[in-house]
Formats: C-alpha cells, structure tokens, sequence
C-alpha cells in the first residue's frame, strides 16, 4: 500500500469507528468492564439532534433523520428543521454521511473486506435496482402520511390495520434498527435466553419479527458479495439525500493529465457504489450514488483523483 492510501483508509476507519460507537454507546452496556468506562459519554445526550443515522431504542444514541421525520409527520408535525437540515448537510457535503459516518454503512464495509469472491453487477442491472430506494422512499412517505390523516379523521379501523408501522415503516422493517435496536433489546431483556429454553417458542414469535430478521439477514448476505448493497439499492436515507447532492459543494475531480484513463480504472474497481467514474465530469463527478469515502482517490496510483470544494 502507499502512504497515501493508508492515511485516506486508516483516518476514515478512525472516523467510522468513533461514529460507531458515539451513536450506539449504549450498545456496549451489554459488554462488561467496557460499559462503566464509557458511563461518562452517556451524559451527552444527542437524541434530540436530528442526524443521519439510526436510531430504534433506548441501545442507541442519536436519532436517524429519516425516523424523526416518520415520526413527526405521524404525530402531525411537519419536520422543517429535520428536512432542512438534511437538505442543507445534503448540498454540502453530499452524501458524505453515508460513507463516514453511518453505522451500518460501516458494517457494510467490514463485509466488504472478508475475503470472498464479489460479485460485478451490470451497470444497467446496477442503475435499475438504484431506483429501488426512492420508491422505498415513496412509499414510506405515503404510509405514515396515510397515518396521520387517519389520526387527523379520526379514522379508527386504518389506524388500527397500520399499528404502530404506519408511525415508522421504513424504521421498523430497516436492518439498521434490527441490528442496532430490537436484536440488542432482546439480549437485555434476556427474550433469547428465555426461548433457547425452549427453542420451538421461537417459531410463536409474531411475522414482524421474522420478517425483520429476514430482512437484515438478507442485508449482509448481500453486502458480503455485492460491496455497499444495501445502500446501492435499498436504503430511503440515501435516497433522500441523492436527491440534493448532485451539486454538492463538496465532492471529487480528477485531474485529466495525470489519469491513465482506460488503461488502468483502479478508481472504478475501488468504488463501493459502482460508479463508472471515468464517465462523470473530470471537474467533478455528479453522479447521485456518490458517497464521497475517498476509496477511489486512495486507490489511484498517479494521484489523479482530486477533493474538490466548493
């Protein structure tokens, strides 16, 4: 490795893994000798920060942007701060949160780097099933709206048929808040060890459940042989932000002298979002799906691969 790459690879590990573990501090409650070091950072509290990230239970730290805006629009607030905030860090630094600071963006990565064939997608396999997450977005808007005029209609059978999933549809299927939220929450409260008494109880656990499993299972199945599946294809979070990052103040260039183009695409094989760089603008890649990790700028070579900003 060169140095260069070693200090983009070693400083955005850094990061990720104080994000980690700032936004999940309560998760190492579950392991001993490390939770009482850590009682200190409990007293910052960043629930109420609308940030990017996560968020499912009392085991995690910050509020995912995406659930607090389920959330208020179910409670029949209009979220500005939360989507303006989003928008704002969106035109910035694009979508830099999913690819520095996003727990399970995170263990996306991790998943990566076992060594196991990957799997090459298509470009236009790539590109249709990009499309996907925006309708996961959609979707999730038109349900905890359907929430909230029902609540606003005192309409009592739809309220009872949505439950608590029309408060937060994506957040109560999404394998982030499975992984981070309701798998820690049984460990505490000990559901596991309860059922492993009897272990053909846990087919009597309700169809969310499974279903949550399933998901999450399928998450990391496919993040292990396709790097970044989830966020590629999946994630409404992401969606959201692609929607106001492709002008992003911050975002990356190449230098058109010092890349060797065809013969080499080191950049391309790097990228965990697919992107067929050496297409995009030499001047800046606007290319929505671009999470801004650095991985492309750290694989080149000839320091071809440029941060650009504004």
């Amino acid at each position: 490795m060169r140095k260069g790459e070693i200090a983009i690879k070693a400083s955005r590990y850094i990061v990720q893994i104080f994000f980690f573990v700032l936004f999940n501090i309560y998760l190492f409650e579950l392991i001993p000798y490390i939770g009482g070091y850590l009682s200190a950072l409990k007293q910052i509290d960043l629930r109420n920060f609308p940030l990017p990230i996560d968020f499912d239970s009392q085991y995690a730290n910050v509020a995912n942007a995406f659930t607090v805006m389920q959330l208020m629009i179910a409670t029949l607030w209009f979220p500005a701060l939360t989507i303006g905030l989003t928008i704002l860090i969106s035109i910035i630094f694009g979508r830099a949160a999913c690819g520095w600071l996003c727990p399970f963006g995170f263990v996306q990565d991790l998943l990566r780097a076992l060594p196991i064939k990957k799997i090459r997608v298509s470009q236009p396999v790539n590109r249709a099933l990009a499309k996907i997450k925006y309708y996961v977005l959609l979707f999730t808007i038109i349900i905890v709206s359907l929430f909230a005029l029902a609540k606003i209609y005192d309409i009592k059978d739809l309220l009872k048929v949505l439950g608590d999933f029309g408060k937060a549809p994506y957040t109560t299927l999404s394998p982030s808040s499975t992984l981070f939220g309701l798998i820690p929450v049984m460990i505490v409260e000990r559901k596991f060890i309860e059922l492993g008494d009897h272990i053909w109880e846990l087919f009597t656990l309700n169809q969310l459940f499974w279903l949550r499993i399933s998901i999450l299972v399928f998450a990391i199945i496919a993040s292990i042989y396709i790097p970044r599946a989830w966020c590629r294809w999946f994630c409404p979070i992401g969606a959201l932000q692609a929607i106001f990052s492709k002008y992003s103040l911050l975002g990356i260039g190449r230098k058109p002298a010092r890349c060797l183009g065809e013969k080499c695409r080191l950049c391309e094989k790097a990228c965990p979002m697919a992107i067929r760089i050496l297409e995009e603008p030499w001047q800046k890649i606007r290319n929505r799906e671009c999470i801004n990790c650095l991985l492309c700028k750290a694989a080149c070579p000839e320091d071809a691969i440029k941060i650009v900003f504004p």
